[in-house]
C-alpha cells in the first residue's frame, strides 16, 4: 500500500506518516494478517488513545482508506473497516481567539 502511496504521491512526507500510522496502529492491535484486521480490534484502540480527536479521525482514516485500497485490489472481499463500523471521536469546535 505504501509503496502505491509513493508511486501516486507527489510528496514524501505523506506516505512516510501514513506507513508509520498503520505500523503503529497495526502493532498495538496486534494485527499480522489482513484476517485479524477487523473493526472489532481496531475501535477499542481508537477510543482508548488520549491523542487530540482531530488526530484520531486522522489515524481511523489511514484505517479506512488502507481497507479501502486492499478492496479495491481484490485482496479482501470487502472493507474490513468502514466509516459505518467504526466510530469517530467527539470533535470539539475550536474556541474563538481573543485578540488584545
Amino acid at each position: 500500500y505504501v509503496a502505491a502511496l509513493k508511486k501516486t504521491c507527489r510528496t514524501t512526507r505523506y506516505p512516510a506518516q501514513v506507513e508509520k500510522t498503520l505500523g503503529t496502529v497495526f502493532a498495538a492491535t496486534k494485527v499480522v494478517k489482513l484476517r485479524d484486521l477487523t473493526a472489532d480490534r481496531i475501535e477499542p484502540y481508537f477510543v482508548s488513545l488520549t491523542l487530540s480527536p482531530r488526530t484520531v479521525t486522522m489515524y481511523r482514516g489511514y484505517v479506512i482508506t488502507f481497507g479501502n485500497w486492499l478492496e479495491g485490489k481484490g485482496r479482501v472481499p470487502r472493507n474490513p473497516i468502514t466509516t459505518s463500523n467504526v466510530s469517530l471521536p467527539a470533535i470539539k469546535e475550536d474556541r474563538p481567539r481573543r485578540r488584545r
